[in-house]
C-alpha cells in the first residue's frame, strides 16, 4: 500500500505507531516520517519508540544520591578516557573515514559491489608516509590505543551511564580532550547538541551522520551568536584599544573592526552616528590634552596661546644660561648637521629671494666653530624665535628649520643647570606636539573643523623632527598610532549617504528573506506579505539594538576567539567519529 493510502500517523493508537516506527526504523529516506512517529509516541502515549526498538534497551533505575553520584563521576572519567584514546586515535579514524567514503562513492555512484583490492591497506601506506610511525610499538593509521584501553579495562571504559545526566557527562568527557582553549564552545556545546541530536534519530541510518554534523556545525554556530568577530581584536590592536579607554575613547564597533556592514547599522541611526562622532571628539580631546588645550575642538586664539607659552618658556630658559663657565659655541658633527641642511635648502629655493636669517644662522654657526667666540644669549634668543616660527611652515624654510632648531637645542642644553635641562626637555616635548597638532587641524566647515583626528595626527607625528634628541619623551605618537588602527573608518559627509543606503539595502535584504521564507514555509502570498511586513521591522530594531552600550560591548566582545585549523579536524575525531 502506497504511504498515502496508509492510515494517517494521528489516527494510530501507541501500539500501530511502534510498529509503523519497527517497519522502517532503518530506512534513512523516512527520516521525517520517523520523527513525526517519535513526536506523536512521545506527547500523545508518553512512550519513546527510539528506546523501545533497541533489542538492548532497559529502563534507566531509579538512582539513590550515592548511586548518582558514582554513575556521574563512572561516567565523566570512562567519558574522559575515551576522549583521550580518541585523540590520539584521531589519524586511523580519518583513515577509516576516507576509505568508509571511497566505499560509498564506489558503490553508490560508480555501481561497484566493493572496492579493489588492496585498496583499503594503500590508503593506510599513504597516511603511514605522511605520519611518524614509532618503531614496531604504534601505527597512527590503527586505533591501538582504544583497543589497548579497552583490554585493559573494558567495564571503565565501556561503562554504560545509569542515568541522563551520566550519559551527558560521559560524551563531554570524550570531547573535552579536542577542546583546546575552548572548553564550552569545543567541548560541552558540541558534546550536548551532538548528544541531543543522535537521540533524535536514535535507531536509523541517520544517528552517526546527525551526531557528527552536529558536533562539527556547533562550535561555529556558537562562536558566530556569542562572539560574531571573535579572534579579530588580539595582540597590538587590544593594546590600543585598552590605551584608548584609559583616555575616555571609545571607538564603534563598526570603526574598530573596520566592519561595513556594523558601518551601516551604526550610521542608520541617529544614536549610531552619535556614538561614532563621540569617540572622534574624544579622540580629539586626548590630543589637545597634551598641549594643556581641555577641548574637544581647538580655535586659532587657543594654539595662539599655545604658542607664546612655548616661546616664553625657551626665553626663561635661554636667560637661565650660564655661558661664564662655558661657550655656546657649536661642535664639528653639530655644524655637519646644519650644513647638510644648508645644502639641501640651498639645492631647493632661489638664492636672491632666500631667508636671510637661514643664511645668517649657518654664517653665524660656522664662524663660532672656526673662532671659538661664544654665541650670546640674545643671539640664542633671536635665532630661537625665528627659526620656531618657520618650524610652522611646509615649505623648505621650514624644512631647514625643524633641522636646525635640534642643533640649537643641544648647544643650550650644555650650559644649562638641572632645573634649566628639565625645563628645556619639557618646552621641546610641548613644542614637538604643538606642531604635530597644528598640522592636523581641519580649518574647513562642518563636522571637523577644529578637531584632531587619528590618521592625520599619526602622519603629522612622523613628520615634525626626524631627530628625536632632547625633545623629551611624548606619548602623542602612541596615541596617534592607538587611534588610527582602532579607528580606521570614521564619520564623513562624504560618505554618510552611501553607507546610509547600505544600511537601507540590508534591510531590503532582511524583509526580502524574511518574505521568501514566509512564503516557502506556508506557500501561501498572505503569509509572504505577513513575514515581509515583519523583516520591515526587523532591520531598524536591528539597528538600535546594535547601537545601544550593550549592543556595541556584543559586538566587540572577543569571548570566543577564532577556534583555529584544527577545530575541524578535531571535531571529526570526536566520540561519533568511531561507530561510523
Amino acid at each position: 500500500m502506497a504511504e498515502e493510502e496508509q492510515k494517517p500517523l494521528e489516527e494510530m493508537d501507541g501500539d500501530e505507531l511502534f510498529q509503523e516506527y519497527m517497519a522502517i526504523k532503518d530506512d534513512a529516506f523516512k527520516i521525517k516520517r520517523i520523527t513525526k512517529i517519535k513526536q506523536l509516541g512521545k506527547n500523545k502515549f508518553k512512550r519513546n519508540f527510539f528506546e523501545e526498538g533497541d533489542v538492548n534497551f532497559k529502563p534507566k533505575p531509579e538512582l539513590s544520591p550515592s548511586e548518582f553520584g558514582t554513575d556521574v563521576a563512572m561516567s565523566g572519567g570512562s567519558g574522559l578516557a575515551r576522549g583521550v584514546a580518541g585523540a590520539i586515535d584521531t589519524p586511523a579514524h580519518l583513515t577509516n573515514l576516507a576509505v568508509a567514503g571511497a566505499d560509498l562513492f564506489n558503490r553508490k555512484v560508480l555501481g561497484n559491489e566493493q572496492l579493489p583490492e588492496g585498496f583499503s591497506e594503500g590508503v593506510k601506506s599513504g597516511f603511514r608516509g605522511a605520519l611518524p610511525v614509532i618503531g614496531d610499538l604504534y601505527d597512527f593509521t590503527e586505533p591501538q590505543a582504544r583497543m589497548a584501553a579497552d583490554k585493559a579495562a573494558p567495564e571503565f571504559m565501556n561503562y554504560d551511564p545509569k542515568s541522563t545526566t551520566g550519559e551527558a557527562v560521559q560524551r563531554v568527557g570524550e570531547f573535552l580532550p579536542f577542546a583546546g582553549k575552548n572548553v564550552v564552545t569545543m567541548g560541552v556545546l558540541p558534546a550536548l547538541t551532538s548528544l541531543y541530536a543522535g537521540k533524535q534519530f536514535e535507531g536509523t541510518a541517520a544517528e552517526v551522520p546527525a551526531e557528527i554534523i552536529t558536533a562539527i556545525v556547533t562550535p561555529i554556530l556558537a562562536k558566530k551568536i556569542i562572539s560574531p568577530q571573535g579572534g579579530e581584536i588580539t595582540g597590538q590592536t587590544k593594546k590600543y584599544v585598552d590605551l584608548l579607554k584609559k583616555e575616555g575613547v571609545i571607538p564603534t564597533a563598526g570603526t574598530m573592526l573596520n566592519d561595513a556592514q556594523i558601518l551601516a547599522w551604526e550610521e542608520a541611526t541617529k544614536a549610531g552616528r552619535n556614538m561614532q562622532e563621540a569617540a572622534v571628539e574624544a579622540f580629539s580631546r586626548a590630543a589637545l590634552k597634551r598641549i594643556g588645550i581641555n577641548k574637544n575642538r581647538v580655535e586659532a586664539a587657543d594654539l595662539e596661546q599655545v604658542y607664546k607659552d612655548i616661546n616664553k618658556g625657551y626665553r626663561e630658559t635661554i636667560d637661565s644660561l650660564d655661558i661664564s663657565k662655558g661657550k655656546m659655541v657649536p661642535t664639528q658633527n653639530q655644524l655637519d648637521d646644519l650644513k647638510l641642511a644648508f645644502r639641501d635648502y640651498k639645492g631647493n629655493v632661489n638664492m636672491t629671494t632666500d631667508t636671510p636669517i637661514i643664511r645668517q644662522v649657518f654664517n653665524v654657526l660656522q664662524r663660532s666653530l672656526e673662532t671659538g667666540q661664544s654665541l650670546s644669549k640674545n643671539q640664542m634668543k633671536y635665532f630661537q624665535r625665528n627659526l620656531n616660527a618657520m618650524t610652522r611652515k611646509g615649505d623648505v624654510n621650514g624644512d631647514f628649520a625643524r633641522r636646525a632648531v635640534p642643533v640649537l637645542n643641544e648647544m643650550i642644553h650644555k650650559n644649562l643647570g638641572k632645573e634649566g635641562k628639565a625645563k628645556l626637555l619639557e618646552t621641546n616635548r610641548l613644542y614637538r606636539d604643538f606642531l604635530a597638532i597644528e598640522k592636523t587641524i581641519d580649518r574647513g566647515e562642518g563636522f571637523y573643523t577644529g578637531l584632531v583626528t587619528p590618521q592625520k595626527l599619526a602622519t603629522a607625528t612622523s613628520q615634525v623632527f626626524k631627530r628625536d634628541k632632547l625633545f623629551g619623551r611624548s606619548d602623542l605618537a602612541e596615541l596617534s598610532r592607538a587611534g588610527s588602527a582602532t579607528m580606521k573608518t570614521l564619520p564623513q559627509a562624504g560618505n554618510y549617504r552611501e553607507r546610509l543606503n547600505a544600511g537601507g539595502m540590508a534591510a531590503g535584504q532582511t524583509q526580502a528573506s524574511t518574505g521568501a521564507a514566509g512564503f516557502g514555509f506556508t506557500g501561501d502570498p498572505a503569509g509572504a506579505a505577513t513575514a515581509y511586513a515583519a523583516g520591515s521591522l526587523l532591520a531598524p530594531m536591528r539597528n538600535r539594538a546594535m547601537t545601544t552600550g550593550m549592543g556595541q560591548e556584543y559586538l566587540k566582545n572577543q569571548l570566543i576567539t577564532n577556534q583555529g585549523e584544527m577545530g575541524l579536524l578535531r571535531m571529526l575525531g570526536a566520540s561519533t567519529l568511531p561507530n561510523m
